[in-house]
């Protein structure tokens, strides 16, 4: 009797390997119930593109994703970007991984390494909130800063476009 039930279940996992084999091809693909990064209204992530190095950043593109995608977490301090407030006021602090660092794994995804690079383009992705003036990029030693990007204009014209997302929301603002 056991061997039965394995020789069915072995015969189920079977037919549904084979049925995931023949899952439809990319432009068969239903987007239905999936949520665009421009307008999923959880939060607002600041995306800011450039070249870095270890001496200077060099603004490309600033532009804000209707999603959130970056957030505080117990990431490394290699790489810092401070917030600061319209009053000029540091409110807080993402500590990150460098940007200048890949990591990598192997083509059995079984072994990980890490290559870095003394300059490049970079994307770093920044939590929003209506508070939010200006972003200072610094690495943690030395304590100075490689950049400074004003990021109000697009926050203002995210907001306006999108006024209900909980990022453009504050005490004493209204949500519209």
């Amino acid at each position: 009797m056991r061997r039965r039930r394995l020789l069915v279940a072995g015969l189920g996992a079977a037919i549904l390997g084979t049925g995931m084999a023949s899952a439809p091809a990319a432009e068969e693909f239903s987007t239905e119930g999936l949520v665009s990064l421009e307008s999923a209204g959880d939060g607002a992530t600041l995306l800011v593109t450039g070249w870095l190095s270890r001496e200077k950043f060099e603004v490309k593109e600033v532009r804000i994703a209707g999603s959130r995608l970056a957030g505080r977490s117990n990431d490394p301090d290699q790489f810092r970007v401070t917030l600061i407030d319209i009053a000029g006021r540091e409110f807080g602090m993402v500590k990150m991984w460098s940007p200048l660092l890949s990591l990598q794994w192997d083509a059995e995804g079984q072994k990980e390494s890490a290559q870095g690079f003394n300059d490049r383009v970079v994307e770093i992705q920044i939590p929003v909130s209506w508070t939010l003036n200006e972003v200072v990029l610094s690495w943690p030693e030395g304590k100075y800063e490689v950049g400074r990007v004003s990021v109000r204009a697009e926050i203002e014209r995210f907001c306006k476009e999108m006024p209900d997302n909980p990022a453009c929301r504050s005490a004493g603002r209204s949500k519209g």
